[in-house]
């Protein structure tokens, strides 16, 4: 949330630290079709082209799959080097050799996968660099999503439709509170006369009312889901310490980089094939215990023979850590051989 609020209303365009392309797929998924034709990289012949169009009638813009390198042809828009005409009060930027009429409804996104980029102070100070690296808490959350959308998809439906309902319901509140405080900066004369300004009144506390109603209901409502799903939870919190493992791999050998998207495949054929049962305690083991195993396997395939025992390793110091289970302090004493070292 906090990204999201950074990106859209950032006095500076975003340019998004997003190694498993989640900031892609929102910014994808919340322009909708304003994005067609408008999502380029630098290697694009025409991207200076569709960029201007993008400037000059107030679209959306996006740059995807950034490495250190940003073209200093965009350095205008990202400074927003606007020029305004004295007498038409026009407002123009130069892009490339062509002066370009700015609309003030553009927005420009820039995206990276690179995990940990080095940009100069020069980029700092002209955008807002936003980390969108998932975090294992919010990946728990994420897979419990998708979790629970598995295993129980009418209660998912009905917390989405929840969530909707609530963000509609409060948009509605304020704007009632607005309507009812511009009526009566308006209001003229004494306001105990005014017989459409006290209808106005009664009709606006009504809504409010049942507003407020529908909000407390839909609060406990949700309270009652959350309780139920968070019963999904262990299978999540597995899933998001298994991916950070795999993703940790890259540490040993660069070879070894693992995609958010293809732990999600995983995930998810782990939760068609393992074994059912009736009982949710047992379902949920039959779960964790096939998806360690998934995990486990799927991983080796990339590995070479001499690392799959720091995998091992690795997943079971994390699972246990997670448990809140800790080893005892285990010393080796080095043979005393100089050629064993």
């Amino acid at each position: 949330m906090q990204n999201g609020i950074l990106t859209t209303r950032a006095s500076r365009f975003a340019l998004c630290v997003d190694p498993q392309m989640q900031a892609v797929s929102w910014i994808k998924k919340r322009e909708g079709k304003n994005l067609d034709g408008k999502v380029k990289t630098f290697n694009d012949h025409d991207f200076l082209k569709q960029l201007e169009l993008a400037v000059q009638y107030g679209l959306p813009f996006l740059f995807e799959n950034l490495d250190e390198y940003i073209d200093p042809v965009i350095d205008p828009v990202l400074e927003k080097n606007v020029t305004v005409n004295e007498i038409t009060g026009a407002k123009t930027i130069m892009l490339g050799d062509k002066e370009v009429d700015w609309d003030e409804n553009f927005t420009l996104y820039l995206c990276t996968k690179l995990p940990n980029p080095h940009y100069g102070p020069e980029i700092s100070g002209k955008t807002m660099i936003i980390n969108y690296a998932v975090t294992q808490q919010g990946l728990q959350e994420q897979l419990l999503n998708v979790t629970v959308r598995h295993e129980r998809p009418d209660l998912e439906e009905e917390r989405e439709r929840l969530v909707l309902t609530m963000s509609d319901s409060k948009t509605l509140l304020k704007q009632l509170e607005d309507t009812l405080l511009r009526e009566l900066a308006s209001a003229q004369g004494n306001i105990l006369d005014n017989a459409a300004l006290i209808e106005t009144l009664d009709n606006t506390k009504k809504k409010a009312v049942e507003i407020a109603e529908n909000l407390a209901a839909a609060q406990v409502t949700a309270k009652e889901l959350e309780l139920t799903r968070v019963k999904y939870a262990p299978v999540a919190k597995r899933g998001s310490i298994l991916f950070f493992v795999m993703s940790g791999l890259s540490v040993i050998n660069s070879m070894y980089e693992n995609s958010l998207n293809m732990f999600l495949t995983v995930f998810d054929t782990t939760l068609r094939t393992s074994k059912p049962d009736n009982v949710l305690d047992n379902r949920l083991r039959n779960v964790v215990e096939a998806l360690t195993y998934d995990v486990y396997n799927f991983t080796c395939l990339g590995l070479f023979e001499k690392h799959k025992l720091a995998l091992s390793f690795q997943i079971t110091i994390k699972i246990e850590d997670g448990e809140g289970t800790y080893f005892p302090c285990i010393t080796f004493r080095l043979p005393d051989r100089p050629d064993y070292y």
